[in-house]
């Protein structure tokens, strides 16, 4: 299932049942587990905000995961922004062209040549720490956070980063002005996430916080070049934001959403129709006898 607008197809594709956490190999699906989609218009001082969200399900512990964005044909140059559990990760540029684009997001490239890929981890809950630690410093180098917070002018997405937004992943999408080609990409830096709380600290975590992401063993990666843009909005135009708990939280909510087979549904169908027959037959009868 696909998280979609007119500008922008986002969803998380995560290992199957034959995920092997030892080789890190696997098949890769889409994600179903997908609560009922929704699109609602979150207004800020000033500019419309489109809000597009959903609720998915977590793998095991340790097994990657990967972003996949879809971009249709469009007219116009865009930013596209990746943050997950409040730390921005990264971000890439599409100019416009007329034919679709997609790429997958499989990790955070902490260096010239190093990739790390994103996987899922349990927040543990241990006596002797305290509440979840973020690091301000965790934003990629370089990146529009970093440089928004460095100009104090980062109140109008601050509810998209921080301890509030953990168990939350991010694809928010820009306008794009001027853009100016930069050299060799020097990466993002290292992240390294905050994976343990107390009692109290978990209590503090919003939305049943219980799945975070953690950067996987470090990989080597081709090098890439950097642009530089500019953005002449302050916050995106449009945003995608998936939720991702466990199967258990998702049930406890009733969030879960059963996908079923063409076959259930022939079966279904033809169920309803002999007892949507058989009330008929039965309110006839009763007709006659009056």
């Amino acid at each position: 299932m696909v998280l979609k607008s007119r500008n922008l197809q986002v969803w998380i594709e995560k290992p199957t049942g034959s995920f092997c956490p030892k080789t890190h190999t696997s098949i890769q699906e889409k994600s179903t587990s997908f609560s009922h989609l929704k699109s609602t218009q979150k207004i800020l001082p000033g500019h419309p905000l489109l809000v597009n969200e959903a609720y998915v399900e977590t793998s095991p512990e340790g097994s990657p995961y990967s972003v996949v964005v879809r971009i249709p044909p469009h007219w116009r140059n865009m930013g596209v922004q990746l943050i997950i559990d409040g730390v921005e990760q990264g971000s890439f540029m599409r100019f416009n062209r007329f034919k679709s684009y997609e790429t997958r997001i499989t990790g955070r490239r902490v260096e010239r040549t190093t990739m790390r890929g994103f996987q899922f981890s349990k927040l543990r809950i241990e006596d002797g720490h305290g509440n979840y630690d973020f690091d301000d410093k965790a934003h990629c180098k370089g990146g529009y956070i970093a440089n928004q917070i460095k100009r104090n002018e980062i109140k109008p997405i601050e509810f998209m980063i921080g301890k509030k937004a953990v168990g939350i992943i991010r694809v928010n999408v820009y306008r794009v002005g001027k853009i100016v080609p930069g050299g060799e990409f020097k990466g993002n830096g290292n992240w390294t996430p905050c994976t343990v709380v107390d009692d109290i600290g978990a209590l503090k975590m919003q939305n049943t916080v219980e799945s975070i992401t953690t950067l996987g063993k470090p990989t080597r990666c081709q090098p890439t070049k950097v642009v530089y843009a500019e953005f002449p909005d302050r916050y995106p135009f449009e945003t995608f934001v998936l939720k991702y708990r466990s199967h258990e939280a998702l049930a406890a909510d009733n969030l879960l959403v059963v996908k079923h087979s063409p076959f259930r549904k022939l079966v279904s169908y033809i169920t309803n129709w002999f007892k949507l027959r058989a009330r008929v037959q039965v309110g006839y009868s009763e007709k006659l006898k009056v």
